[in-house]
Formats: C-alpha cells, structure tokens, sequence
C-alpha cells in the first residue's frame, strides 16, 4: 500500500500530491458516482492513500515531511491538510475512533505550526465526536495556555531570586524604560524563531503574523499577571511594588522567562496544546 512513497522525490512530489488529491480536488463529471457521497472499495482505496500520505507528511521523521520542508511554499502542508480532512471523516473503512485520533492529530499539528485559522477548520470536524468540557478545552487552546503557564513560572521564578528583585526595585529611580521595551523585542525575535522552526521557508508575512499574534498573546498575560501583582502589592502594603514601573519591569522580565521555559518545555511548540 505504501510502495508508491517510495518513488517520491523533490521532482515529482507536486504531480503525485496532485494525481493522490484528484478524488477530492476535482468534482465527479455529471453522471457519475458521487465521491463524498457513495462508498465503494475502489473510493475507499484512494481515500487510503491520501491519509497515508498526509500522515507521512507530518512526520518529522519521514522522507515525504523533509520533501515539503524542500519545497515550500510551492508544496503547502498547510493547504493539503485542509484539502485532506474529508478523507479523515469517519467511513465504513475508517471507525469512528480512528477518525476522531486522526482528525485530532492534524488539529495538533496545525496548532504547533501556529495556524489558528487552520487549525479551527480542522476543529470544526472535531465538535460532532466530542463531549462540551473537551470542545471548551480545545477552544481555550487557541489562546496559548502554554504561554501563560510559562509567564506565570517566570513571575514564581522572579520572586525566588532576591537578586533579579533587587535589581528591579533599584532600577526603578533610574531610566527603567529600557527593561520592558528590550524584553520584548528579545521576545519578538525568539517568536519568529519559533514560528520559522515550526514552519520552515513560508513567506515572512506569514511568519511575521503569527510571531506577532504569540508576542501579543505574551504581552497581555504578562500585564495581566503584572496588574495583579500590583493590585496585591498595595492591598498587603508593599509601596515598593505598588510603585508602577516595579510590575511593569517584573511583567517584562517575566515574558521573557516564559518563553524560556517553553524552550525547554519539551521541546514543544508554544502552539502545543496542555
């Protein structure tokens, strides 16, 4: 079944992706066999093949994911995971279990790639096959929980070491500015590490986008962490903290640890769900 992979290289992958996604790329002509619509052995066979390839694709570890690392964009694994889902839905050949692991996977595949518009596509076939806490927590992934988890282990962390604090509460009669404005543009160039190693040689608006969109996603848990933080500094007396630029600079620091921690989380994508 999967000999034909073997024949795939850099210089014919587009025309066999093309001749494997003919059956859900191109309409049925009038008269015939509805594809999505009519099971049959010989339709079910070619679906096979499309989730086979699809599932090589997205291996790391396989030669068919380093052929589209090769040649993208012109080969966008993105793009064939939306066009393959169809095959992943549940047929008298594919159970209701393995469509749902599959679907999954793929869904988890797009999120660690960042792509949230893509990845709700392919959650969207996922809401019929789960209960409401699992649909709850698999929309609270679209928001980088990871992210948050990593910004509120830098604050833990901020408040362990005497030293960092210190620093902070002295820097704060002098030009404080600098701290906050470095911290995030250290983590602006870490995000576009992180989308270009997830996603390879994609056009750099794209990267630049969904960088952006996990900076922004940063920056408002850091604030937000930090916003409470000052709010219980002044409830118990701590004047020092409650002094403005004192939550502003640990906010800072603390963004910048949280995607520390991620690259060593693992080495999971922020993306990753929990």
């Amino acid at each position: 079944m999967d000999s034909f992979l073997n024949y795939v290289t850099t210089h014919n992958a587009p025309a066999w992706r093309d001749e494997i996604f003919a059956t859900l790329r191109h309409p049925d002509p009038p008269g015939a066999k509805n594809v999505r619509g009519e099971w049959s052995l010989e339709h079910e066979r070619d679906l096979e093949r499309i989730r086979l390839w699809i599932r090589e694709a997205v291996n790391p570890a396989s030669d068919l994911a380093q052929v589209y690392r090769k040649l993208q964009p012109g080969l966008d694994l993105e793009e064939d995971i939306l066009t393959g889902l169809p095959a992943f839905e549940r047929t008298p050949g594919l159970g209701p279990l393995e469509a749902h692991y599959s679907l999954r996977m793929l869904w988890r595949v797009l999120l660690r790639r960042h792509a949230i518009r893509e990845a709700k596509q392919a959650g969207a076939l996922l809401a019929a096959g789960e209960g409401r806490a699992w649909r709850c927590a698999r929309r609270l992934s679209y928001y980088y929980p990871r992210l948050l988890v990593g910004v509120l282990l830098g604050f833990f962390t901020l408040g362990a070491s005497s030293g960092v604090a210190s620093a902070i509460e002295t820097l704060r009669f002098h030009a404080w500015w600098p701290v906050p404005v470095g911290s995030i543009v250290l983590v602006a160039f870490l995000a576009v590490a992180d989308v270009e190693r997830r996603v390879g040689r994609v056009p750099g608006k794209t990267i630049l986008a969904r960088a952006l969109r996990v900076l922004a996603f940063g920056i408002v848990y850091a604030a937000l962490l930090a916003g409470i933080a000052y709010r219980v500094a002044a409830a118990v007396g701590l004047t020092a903290c409650h002094y403005g630029p004192v939550p502003v600079m640990w906010g800072s620091v603390a963004l910048v640890l949280g995607f520390v921690f991620q690259l060593f989380w693992q080495e999971r994508s922020i993306g990753e769900p929990l």
